[in-house]
């Protein structure tokens, strides 16, 4: 891609993310929904909006193949899921073994 389509376009994505901030602002601040008392969107959304200004040239083919990153991520998933199985399954072996004192 040209460098002018892609400073377009990184203007375009980051004229949109904070749109979508200042839109979940206006929501907050007029009280339409339920947000915690520091809504986590608008944040997130303008975070996003900073990186994709910052590494608008130089870092976009970084970010491109996030295949090795997504299989690491799938694999610290699938860890914490065993992990949990473990002690949810020694945990539940514990109580049906334990045998309660008849009342007398």
């Amino acid at each position: 891609m040209q460098s002018s389509q892609r400073s377009s376009m990184t203007t375009v994505t980051v004229g949109a993310l904070l749109t979508a901030a200042i839109g979940i602002l206006l929501q907050y601040v007029l009280g339409v929904c339920d947000f915690p008392t520091i809504p986590p969107g608008p944040i997130i959304l303008a975070v996003l909006a900073a990186i994709v200004a910052l590494f608008q040239n130089e870092g976009i083919d970084r970010f491109s193949d996030l295949t090795p990153l997504l299989g690491f991520l799938g694999l610290w998933i699938q860890v914490a899921g065993v992990i949990a199985a473990i002690g949810a399954g020694a945990l539940a072996t514990i109580r049906n073994y334990q045998h309660e004192t008849p009342a007398r």
